[in-house]
Parts: structure tokens; sequence; C-alpha cells
């Protein structure tokens, strides 16, 4: 496919899209058949006004930054889609006009497709607030303070990362307008303009949001005395943001194939019951002393052995005729296995969910959902005979299908709207993390942890009142997905499933975490598709994002790890960044040999800034054999040790820190700690086998700290 065109896949043909094609849908429309679509690793739609030229000047500078084509695929604002599902096909999408600020319908379908994964770019100096809170939802988070015009600009690069680009002034002919906005704390502002940030990123669900403030000819490195020919050359700003902005819309959050086994061994076929077996086992055996009283009193011990032999295939026979009614009397059963991706923004759950249905008898009959769709490689599509009907308020109908004897599965997945008696509310105490969850959803909760980018991660308990609690004590173990020690086989099929979703061994894990993420095992919520059904038995797996609320000034509180993540940075002294620690991928390095000084940035909650540490515990496990490692601390550019250790081989090494010169945050919220690891003697002439070193995991519990007041 020729790196300008998007392609549908038809059967027997393909048929491009024309150059200035536009892809729209209108509300109520009818689809009878799938149309897989063939495309470009990256699609980027843009949601433009007429003038359009410099919007698509600055994204198309940007995809060819990171090695992509030029091409975009303008959307059509006149018949923008009602459903997020509609723009399942791209992975970015630029909106650079106000022209949706009267459709709120289509401002929440963004919104939700931002949410299940999608990246969405918002030029505010294009976009007014009439559009933002509709768009953002409870996650808005901006207050626009005004706009002024700059003829001079210079963007400056104020991320927490090894390689900054160097602000340069430039001058622009005709003046540009810059947008001066007030960002909260979880937004992550990457340049600014003087004291107003430029660019900014903001999460939504498990998406993220680019918000840029100043025109596009800011973003693009050129002055009017040195261009010649298309002045798109990119800036090392715009470098930055592409990387990030272009990445592919996040996998759907599909449960994985150790769920179908799950849900196959909900389903019990109904046994013999104990006492039917012990009267036919005790019939039997009686009838066997009898037998063998009656041989022995007539003489005719020969005729024991067929006598026997008759009465144990007669009980035999009669186990398995018992049985085989017994098992063919279960009752037709629903099983539905369910992951609920709770969207609090949004105010809705999507669920993705396998339904299986168990018939001792094959049938042929109607079938009928609501506001939910099956997939396209469910069985029920794939029957000639069976005819769809959608109706418009959501229903359908499946005509004739026909439905196999015993166990059969299909995948579905719909949304619907949060109870708003559903809620739940987290903060820090000085024993960790508490919650409450309160809410029809929430009545039975099993196998609770804590999850996020970060490890270890937490187990919950949860008291009868709904509330939660989660501590450093309540650590888990690499690969542990459940709280309990003693599993049983649910609890190890519950394990299987986690496992799948977040540690995928080939390409990206289905369930990305964006921070921190209650995830527990409850009951299934009712099945959109019954099969004419009634009894239902099932397991749901909840997702739900977790936001921390800023205790009040004064409190002490203790944080976890995982809500405390690092990154290799230079040392104070302008030690480089180490090579021990890819903060790309999250990974420590398999095996080094020359000595290494490793400076590590923690970064706290934003939320909870500004905050005073007292007490902090560094945990690191670490191979070196033949050498010294040593964990330190840094008072302004001097590095303070706190702990040598000789010769570590496995293991696990523990600091403890409560200098208060050493526990200083930066302006950010960043504390930066040590580890130095010495030469080994024989480093210039040894095998990697015999003097490597590695470092398996690392992690930073604040044992105490006090909230502090807003200056």
């Amino acid at each position: 496919m020729a790196d300008d065109e998007l392609q549908f896949q038809t059967v027997g043909s393909y048929e491009p899209l024309p150059p200035d094609a536009q892809i729209s849908a209108a509300v109520g429309a009818t689809h009878t058949s799938s149309a897989p679509l063939e495309r470009e690793p990256m699609v980027t739609g843009l949601l433009v006004d007429a003038d359009e030229a410099p919007v698509r000047s600055v994204v198309a500078a940007a995809r060819r930054v990171q090695n992509l084509s030029e091409r975009l695929i303008k959307l059509s604002i006149d018949a923008f889609p009602s459903q997020a599902e509609c723009l399942e096909s791209f992975d970015q999408v630029v909106l650079a006009t106000d022209q949706l600020a009267d459709d709120p319908v289509g401002l929440a379908a963004i919104r939700q497709w931002v949410a299940s994964g999608g990246r969405l770019w918002v030029m505010l100096d294009r976009v007014s607030t009439r559009s933002l809170p509709a768009l953002m939802g409870d996650e808005f988070g901006i207050t626009i303070v005004g706009r002024t015009s700059m003829a001079e600009i210079e963007i400056n690069d104020i991320r927490d990362v090894p390689r900054k680009s160097h602000g340069v002034k430039r001058s622009f002919s005709r003046p540009l307008e810059l947008v001066q906005v007030v960002t909260d704390a979880e937004n992550d502002v990457a340049f600014q303009i003087e004291r107003w940030p430029a660019a900014f990123w903001q999460k939504v669900g498990r998406g993220r949001v680019l918000f840029t403030t100043v025109g596009e000819e800011a973003w693009i490195a050129h002055s009017e005395t040195n261009v010649t020919g298309n002045p798109a050359t990119q800036s090392t700003p715009l470098q930055a943001l592409a990387s990030e902005f272009f990445q592919p819309h996040a996998p759907a959050l599909n449960l994985p194939q150790d769920a179908e086994r799950h849900a196959a061994s909900l389903v019990g076929h109904s046994i013999i019951s104990r006492n039917a077996t012990f009267v036919m086992l005790g019939t039997c055996g009686t009838a066997a002393v009898a037998l063998t009283f009656l041989s022995f009193r007539w003489r005719r011990p020969a005729h024991f052995a067929w006598m026997a032999a008759l009465l144990a295939f007669c009980t035999s026979g009669a186990l398995v005729v018992v049985g085989g009614a017994t098992r063919r009397s279960a009752a037709p059963t629903l099983v539905s296995m369910q992951l609920i991706d709770v969207m609090p923004s949004q105010g809705e759950l999507s669920v993705s969910s396998i339904v299986g249905s168990y018939r001792p008898n094959e049938s042929v009959q109607d079938i009928e959902g609501f506001g939910c769709s099956l997939l396209a490689d469910a069985p029920l599509l794939q029957q000639s005979g069976a005819r769809m009907v959608w109706t418009d308020d959501q229903r359908w109908r499946l005509e004739r299908a026909s439905l196999p004897s015993g166990f059969s599965l299909q995948r579905c997945s719909w949304r619907r709207p949060i109870v708003r008696e559903a809620s739940m509310t987290t903060t820090l105490t000085p024993l960790g993390i508490e919650g409450t969850l309160t809410g029809p959803y929430f009545a039975t909760i099993e196998n609770a942890i804590i999850a996020a980018p970060s490890k270890p991660w937490l187990a919950v308990k949860v008291d009868d009142e709904g509330v939660f609690r989660a501590g450093s004590k309540e650590r888990l173990e690499h690969d542990q997905f459940a709280s309990t020690q003693l599993l049983n086989d649910q609890t190890n099929r519950r394990q299987k499933i986690l496992r799948s979703l977040v540690a995928a061994e080939k390409g990206e894990p289905s369930l990305r975490l964006n921070g921190p993420t209650l995830l527990f095992w409850t009951k299934p919520l009712e099945a959109p598709v019954a099969f004419g059904l009634t009894e239902q038995v099932g397991d749901a797996l909840v997702v739900m994002p977790i936001s921390i609320t800023r205790p009040a000034p004064g409190s002490k509180v203790a944080i976890p790890a995982l809500l405390l993540p690092f990154e290799a940075v230079e040392g104070n002294d302008g030690t480089p960044v180490t090579s021990a620690y890819s903060n790309a991928s999250r990974a420590w390095v398999d095996a080094l040999v020359a000595a290494t000084q490793i400076t590590l940035r923690f970064q706290a909650p934003p939320t909870l800034l500004p905050l005073s540490i007292k007490r902090v515990t560094l945990h690191v496990e670490i191979a070196a054999p033949s050498r010294t490692v040593a964990i330190a601390g840094w008072n302004a550019r001097q590095l303070l040790t706190v702990k040598t250790v000789d010769s570590p081989v496995g293991g696990r090494l523990q600091a403890a820190i409560t200098d208060p010169q050493m526990l200083q945050l930066d302006d950010r919220g960043g504390l930066l700690l040590n580890i130095n690891v010495g030469p080994h003697p024989r480093e210039a002439t040894a095998a990697l086998a015999e003097v490597g070193w590695n470092v398996k995991r690392v992690w930073l519990d604040v044992d105490e700290a006090v909230i502090e007041r807003h200056p």
C-alpha cells in the first residue's frame, strides 16, 4: 500500500480513498457487515476550520520527524459521529476548531475515545472555552487567564529529562497569539513561554491529551529570512511533543483466552448426591456379605466368584445410569465473564464480556440484545442461516440462531452509565492508602489489589463498610496478583487472567496502567444478551483508577512505593545518566561490568505538594559479588553515604534516611538518591560471568511525611 493511501479491504478488490477524503458517519446509520481496515501504522485525524493549511503544516512536520508519512485524514464536522466506536480506526486526533462547541454529543464521543486509549491534540489558540468543559468533563482542570500577542517567542523546556532543548528566541513578522492558562497539579507541563505553559499533557482515562497554547508557527524552527521552499523544519520542542503524541491507540481492553477457560469452569454439572452414592455402595457391600454367608452355608463357594462379579457389574451400571440422568438434568445456565473498566471522568462503565451458555440439548431460537455489540469473531455471527436485525433504540435480534448442546462462548462489549450512588474516595494516612467504595457494584469485593506503573503492588484489605486500606506492609511479591497466601482453583485462574492482561509475553499488554488503579473481583453485571436463560453465574474483574485526595495541611502520611515512580537522571555533581537503567522500558540492564554511579529521581504525587518528608526507606535488590555497594543521598551538590555493603549477592538491601538535608524535594517534588557500585578487583581481565553485576529491583517507601500549606 502506498504511503499516502488509506484503504478499505473488500472482497476481491481494494478501493483507495481519494486524496481529499473525509470520513463521516450519520446518526442512526445501519451497518449490515464489517469491513476490516488496512491502514498505516499511525492514522491521524484532523478537525479543522476552512483555514487548515497552518494546522496541516505543523502536524505533517510532527509526523515527518517521527518517520511517518504526511498523510492526514480530515474528519467531517457537519456529520461528526455520535459514538466513540466510530473513531477506533484513528490513533490520534487533532482538534483545531471551535465548530464542535454546539455538539456536546460529538465532544463526548471524542472524550470517550481518548479515555479508551487515544491521543488528542487540542490547539487552544483555535479552540475556545465553550468547547473545553464538554470535551474534558470532570477532568477539566484548566483556567484561561487571557490572550496576548507576541512577536518574539522563546520556548523553554521544563521537562525532567536528561536531554533538554535550549530556548531560542524567535522573531515573527506577524505576532502570534498566546493563550495564558493556569493548570492544576495533575497536568504535566512540558514547555513554557515566559511563565505561561506552552505545551502540557493531561491524562484522561487510558489516553492522553496534549494542549498547546501558541500558534503553529512557534513550533516550526524557521524564520522569515532563511526559509526556502517548505518551511516545515522541525524544532526540538516539536520533536519532543511528536515522540509522545504519535503513539498507537491503546489496544482494546478485552479478556484474554484464560478467561474463556475460567468461564467454562464456572458452569457446574450436577453429579450423584453423596447420600445416593452411599446407599448404592452400601447395598452392594451388604449384598456381597450376604452372598458370602449363603455360599458357605449352601456349601457352594465356587459360585461366589461369578455372583460377586455380577453384583459389581450391576452396581457399576446403576451408578452410570443414575449419573448420566443426573448430568442431563443440569439446568441450562448463562455464564458471564466481564472486564469492567470504570471511567469516573466519563461517568460510565466500559464492559468487555465473554458470555457463555450451557444447554443439555441443541436448540434454534431468536436471541435478543440491548446496548451491546457482538464482536466480529463471535460464533453466532458466523452462522449462514441466522439473520441480524437492528433497531434505532440500540436493540438487536438474531433470528433463527442455532445453539449447540453443551457449552458455547460469545464475546461482546457495551457501555453503561455509572449510577450516582457509586463512587470512590481515596486519601493517604500514616498507614498508607485508605479509601471508601460505595454503590451497588461493590457489594462483593474479592482478591483486591492496587496496581500502578511502578512496583511493588499492594494487596488491599476491605472491611464490611466498604473501607479499603493498603500500605507498604501489604506489598505483593513479583508476579503475585492476589492477596491471599492459600490459593484455591478460582484464585489461581484469576491470577492467570490478570497476568495475561498486565504482562503480555508478546506485544503491548492489554491493560496499560496510567496511574494507581484498584483491581478487584466481584459479581458480574446483568448480561445484555441472555440467550433466553434466566440463571446466571460468572465472575467480573473491575478496573478502577484511583485519584488521591490531598489530606489537610499538617496531616502525617505514608506514601507507598507504587505512588513514587522514578527515573535515572544526572547527578547534582554533573555525573551522566547511568546506562544501568532504561527510562523508556522501566527496566534494569541484565549485566554490567564497569563501576557505576546511579542517580535516581523519585517523584512525589503532585497533588500532595508542598510536602515535607521526614523518613524514607530505599529497597535495593542487587547481585554484585566482590564489589562495594553504597547507598547515598544529596545535600545540595554533596553526596553523603548512608549505608555501605560489601559483596551483596541476592537478598535485599534497605537503607533508612532521616537526615532533613538529604530529604529536600526539588521544585517539582523530586527526591534524588544514589546507588553507587564499586569496581571489581579483576574487572579489567575477567569474563562478564565472573565480574558482572546487576540490579533486579529498586523501590522507595516514604515512611513519614507531613502535608504543608500552600504558600
